[in-house]
């Protein structure tokens, strides 16, 4: 998309406004009006500049008071049992911090929000209450405050959906992958609930929200 200048670039730019626009729409008669929105895109395709220019641009159409910049810190918290990160979710992570940083300052001067920090890239596949618990104090240990999001990916495709992946076993593996009903089940935990209301105990300076990705 960089390499894109003049008409071809401006066709480009109208339709991806024109797609965005249409699906906050779709949202917004589902749901009734919001006072507030909060936007983030499927796989984190929002933050790409293309994307996200247009996105910002719809502020002034919309109540978008939040966008989500998954800038997670590269971190890998010491927990017994835990696979070592996968060189797939370090690049990921590395990426998204790098478009991440392009987007704070546009968010500041529009004033629009998001959480000061994000757990879930590094962690896709190995979500669990000791990975979540680990990430969490060491964002308290360095100093972090205000809201962290913790992305989910719950809700396991079907056996009869594989076909649909043939062309991609690895993301046939994901969406079929027995670690998206743990994630499930941990969301679903009393103990992942007392958790969380530790962060949020009166005197603590986190608000963990948690947020489920279910789309396929």
């Amino acid at each position: 998309m960089h390499g894109l200048r003049g008409a071809r670039a401006a066709r480009l730019r109208s339709q991806i406004r024109l797609e965005l626009r249409r699906q906050i729409e779709r949202f917004l008669g589902a749901f009734g009006d919001r006072s507030s929105l909060l936007v983030d895109g499927h796989i984190h395709y929002h933050v790409l500049p293309m994307f996200f220019d247009e996105l910002l641009a719809l502020c002034a159409d919309y109540p978008i008071a939040a966008i989500r910049l998954p800038r997670e810190r590269l971190s890998w918290p010491t927990v017994r049992n835990l696979s070592q990160v996968s060189a797939l979710n370090v690049t990921k992570c590395v990426v998204l911090r790098a478009f991440c940083r392009r987007g704070e300052q546009a968010l500041r001067d529009r004033g629009v929000t998001t959480a000061e920090a994000f757990i879930g890239v590094l962690g896709t596949g190995a979500m669990t209450l000791e990975y979540v618990s680990a990430a969490l104090n060491r964002l308290q240990t360095i100093g972090v405050t205000g809201t962290v999001e913790i992305l989910f990916h719950p809700g396991r495709a079907r056996a009869d959906e594989a076909s649909q992946w043939d062309h991609r076993p690895e993301l046939q593996e994901f969406y079929l992958s027995e670690k998206r009903d743990r994630e499930g089940e941990l969301l679903r935990s009393s103990d992942f609930g007392h958790l969380l209301s530790a962060y949020r105990a009166p005197g603590s300076d986190f608000r963990p929200a948690h947020s489920a990705e279910v789309a396929r």
